[in-house]
């Protein structure tokens, strides 16, 4: 009689299966991962609002004496014109502010809030008759609203 031959079991690996849906699983979590953090950005593109886009487009100032009562002298008075564009798609509202620094240090602020609808550019003269010192130096600014 033939000595029978032991039925061997085959061996299963099951290493690399496990391997493949390791990286599967990892690769969904990430993928998942950045759809949810990406979802809000989305939505906030999509829904965002048009707003205004404010520039300062140009500033100039300028001396004028203004006449007394009598007609005779005058003061001089300081006058500052800034020139506002609304790039934007839509109307808005911001602070124009004007800052005059005269040399010896003393300084004086003004400041309008103004509306500028899309594409337009509006201009504000800003006057002060109390600067003495003709070198001053002076600067605009806007402050969203």
């Amino acid at each position: 009689m033939a000595n029978p031959t032991p039925s061997k079991s085959p061996k299963h690996d099951f290493s690399k299966p496990i391997i493949k849906i390791a990286v599967t699983v990892s690769i969904a979590v990430v993928i998942l991962a950045v759809v949810i953090l990406a979802i809000p950005k989305l939505q906030e593109q999509m829904s965002s609002k048009p707003t205004p886009q404010f520039t300062i487009t140009s500033k100039v100032n300028w001396w004028t004496r203004d006449e007394s009562l009598d007609g005779i002298g005058g003061e001089q008075v300081l006058h500052v014109k800034v020139a506002v564009k609304n790039y934007g798609e839509v109307a808005g509202v911001c602070q124009l502010n004007v800052k005059v620094e005269e040399s010896g240090g003393r300084s004086w602020i003004r400041f309008r809030i103004i509306s500028v609808s899309p594409g337009d550019t509006i201009e504000e003269q800003f006057d002060f008759p109390e600067v003495v010192d003709e070198n001053v130096e002076y600067s605009a600014w806007l402050t969203e609203q």
